[in-house]
């Protein structure tokens, strides 16, 4: 199983089948090639993604954005810079 993201609706879902080039989205109900859906193994994998592009767009360097064993499992963790005192 993996984690697949419809690059037409944006539509996520857990895919199980065996293609390996096209795919049906259960969103749109529309073809999509394979290698075109992102795919995430993990949930904890995409919402890292997530959080990078958010860290990117906020001009944040890579290293802000980690990873590590918490309580419930891993955690994402996200460095930010002190507040400016002005």
């Amino acid at each position: 199983m993996t984690r697949s993201r419809c690059p037409r609706c944006g539509h996520l879902w857990d895919y199980r089948g065996s293609s390996t080039l096209y795919v049906t989205c259960p969103g749109c109900y529309r073809k999509v090639l394979r290698e075109d859906c992102t795919v995430y193994a993990t949930l904890a994998d995409e919402v890292e993604a997530r959080i990078r592009d958010l860290a990117s767009i906020l001009g944040l360097p890579a290293t802000a954005v980690t990873r590590r064993p918490g309580d419930a499992g891993e955690e994402v963790v996200v460095c930010l810079p002190p507040a400016s005192t002005s």
